[in-house]
């Protein structure tokens, strides 16, 4: 059972990115309807269709009804934290810490990622928030120990839940010059697949011969 919940879940995910055509649909169905109705109540011989056309009609206001649903914004934050979470604790697995290592809490870095992304479906998408929500997430999760501090990273995959391209890296204190954040403009070369991924969306004008262009990339660094 919790397989197939949480297949459900994922496919809704994946519906959240989408265009839905559920509305264009019924628009269509209610058209041919309507031409149908037209065409039977103004030909004798094309009687039947008048059943025909009334039939689309109906299908066409039951679309909106019945079709796929996009699962809410809430929804979505919320299914988010859950695989954050998860992340976090692969995460302690994978750079072999204890959450009694730990000296304060893990800070998350998160932010969109469109590279090294393993063949990740690419999904953005503004809610009816104004919050844009995306697919990959690139999650960075930095861990304080007492003598060092970890950092993991990894390409969440929030249509399979899966981490993809994780890498780990440790730094003693003694050797950290600097923490900052700063914004600069930033580029990426994108794949024929990713680029159609940004087609239709507002971030279509970010994206120049198959090159991601951002303007004001708020970066995280880290100096040795």
């Amino acid at each position: 059972v919790g397989y197939n919940m949480e297949k459900i879940k994922r496919k809704k995910i994946a519906q959240y990115f989408k265009d839905s055509k559920t509305w264009r649909r019924a628009f269509i169905a209610i058209l041919l309807g309507g031409i149908a109705l037209a065409v039977g109540m103004n030909e004798r011989d094309a009687a039947p269709a008048i059943p025909a056309g009334a039939a689309l009609i109906v299908i066409g206001l039951l679309i909106p009804l019945f079709g796929p649903k996009r699962p809410s914004d809430k929804k979505m934050d919320a299914w988010l934290d859950i695989d954050l979470e998860n992340v976090s604790k692969r995460a302690l697995n994978k750079t072999s810490l204890h959450e009694d290592d730990l000296t304060s809490d893990s800070v998350y870095v998160i932010g969109p990622r469109f590279w090294d992304i393993a063949g990740a479906k690419i999904g953005i998408r503004k809610g009816k928030d104004n919050v844009i929500r995306y697919t990959p997430v690139g999650v960075t999760i930095i861990f304080f120990t007492q003598h060092q501090l970890v950092g993991y990273q990894c390409a969440l995959d929030l249509c399979t839940g899966h981490p993809l391209n994780e890498s780990s890296d440790e730094y003693f204190y003694k050797d950290i010059v600097a923490v900052t954040t700063k914004t600069e403009s930033e580029t990426f070369n994108l794949a024929k697949k990713e680029v159609k991924a940004f087609k239709k969306t507002f971030l279509e004008k970010l994206v120049k011969n198959a090159t991601l262009h951002f303007k004001m990339a708020e970066k995280f660094v880290l100096t040795t």
